[in-house]
């Protein structure tokens, strides 16, 4: 909307108000100015005022302080005063000798939004069916085994099921935080090993004129699969 690229080749005087509108509540900057500096903005594009100016600003930092804010909420999810999240992720692995103990499995489900009620009735009745399944099929020692279980009988441990999913994904899900401390500046990212790589391997350049050319289909090829499809 900000950006003159985007804009209609004619737009009226009051085209995108009610988007600044709203960027200015949500970035908390005068509402009324930011208008006024945008309707100016749309006659002069090549330089901006000074009344859209801050709601340019904080546009601008958008996409880096969302990803900042995601990625410190992940950190402090995981790794600040976690304990008793890793303890109910732990208890649901058939080794632990807690395995399935209501109390601690209880933080972990309230962190998730879980319906305490629910997964309550579930566990009443959980390990009587395991040992129903491993008398009759084979013996469940991991956590993967369980959460295989969990996936054929899901409709009636809804709540187990979900809970075991998320705590065999987090390791995969938390790749954004491990992100932050082992990825390198992107401006110190050198490409050009990695191209001479890939040409030397025998691929090609996207520049490359000689090219094997596209084969040319013609209409009639397509009409005896047309005929069979209209029967």
């Amino acid at each position: 909307m900000i950006s003159p690229n985007n804009w209609p080749d004619s737009c009226d005087i009051q085209y995108g108000d009610i988007s600044i509108r709203r960027l200015s509540k949500m970035f908390k900057v005068d509402e009324q100015a930011s208008v006024r500096g945008f309707r100016e903005y749309k006659d002069f594009p090549s330089s901006l005022n000074d009344n859209i100016k801050p709601l340019m600003n904080a546009v601008k930092t958008l996409a880096i302080s969302s990803a900042e804010y995601k990625i410190n909420a992940e950190l402090n999810k995981r790794f600040s005063n976690n304990e008793d999240l890793l303890m109910g992720i732990s208890v649901l692995d058939p080794s632990n000798s807690n395995f399935l103990d209501k109390k601690l499995i209880h933080p972990f489900a309230l962190s998730y939004m879980c319906d305490i009620d629910t997964l309550d009735s579930e566990l009443n009745i959980i390990r009587k069916s395991l040992k129903q399944f491993e008398a009759k099929y084979h013996s469940i020692k991991t956590i993967f085994q369980f959460h295989k279980f969990l996936l054929d009988y899901q409709l009636a441990f809804f709540e187990l099921y979900k809970l075991c999913t998320i705590a065999i994904t987090i390791p995969v899900s938390s790749a954004a935080c491990e992100r932050t401390f082992s990825c390198p500046p992107v401006n110190n990212f050198k490409p050009f090993p990695y191209i001479k790589t890939w040409l030397v391997s025998g691929k090609r350049s996207a520049m490359e004129e000689n090219c094997p050319k596209r084969l040319k289909v013609s209409d009639n090829t397509y009409k005896s699969i047309w005929s069979c499809l209209k029967k």
